[in-house]
């Protein structure tokens, strides 16, 4: 993979995202302004992360009862491989610093998500799957599962065969 100069991470990414309008479910009850815009900084976020072009971006995030999780792989364009997020920093030598800068960006826009599901009366998400193409279309799976009993290990192990290897798991989740 060609190396990325350290002054080019964390600019934005020339792939951003403009128009949210077929993100939303039918259905929904939520804000769906206030939804659209945090989708944006969401998505925005991650592609400030993302050093160069890519073709699809899978990001996971859990939150629930004051735990968070939250990483994404994204595939570089045109090279079929995925790359992990918090590879990202070593693999292309960029700071860390403004990398943890976006992390915590991101995990705000997250946590207000989930916090806006909350205020309107919807049924809080566990965890979510954001899958983003170059494209511009998108699919957000959320999830209510009780994943407490599961390590984080199992977690991500389950999310990536589901999400990255084509569902060769079955079902990771308890219920």
């Amino acid at each position: 993979m060609d190396q990325l100069k350290r002054g080019d991470f964390g600019k934005k990414n020339t792939q951003s995202i403009k128009n949210l309008a077929e993100w939303h479910s039918e259905g929904d009850t939520m804000d769906k302004e206030k939804e659209e815009n945090l989708y944006t900084y969401i998505a925005n976020t991650v592609l400030e992360m993302i050093p160069g072009k890519w073709d699809w971006i899978k990001l996971y995030a859990e939150y629930w009862d004051g735990y968070y999780k939250c990483y994404f792989y994204y595939s570089p364009a045109g090279s079929g491989e995925h790359v992990y997020s918090l590879d990202i920093p070593n693999q292309y030598e960029v700071s860390q610093e403004t990398f943890d800068r976006l992390d915590e960006q991101l995990y705000g826009y997250i946590k207000a998500l989930w916090n806006e599901f909350k205020n309107q009366g919807e049924t809080a998400w566990t965890n979510l799957t954001l899958s983003l193409q170059n494209d511009g279309k998108m699919k957000i799976d959320y999830d209510y599962s009780d994943l407490s009993d599961l390590n984080p290990l199992e977690k991500r192990k389950c999310w990536e065969s589901n999400y990255l290897l084509g569902g060769v798991t079955s079902d990771c989740r308890t219920d």
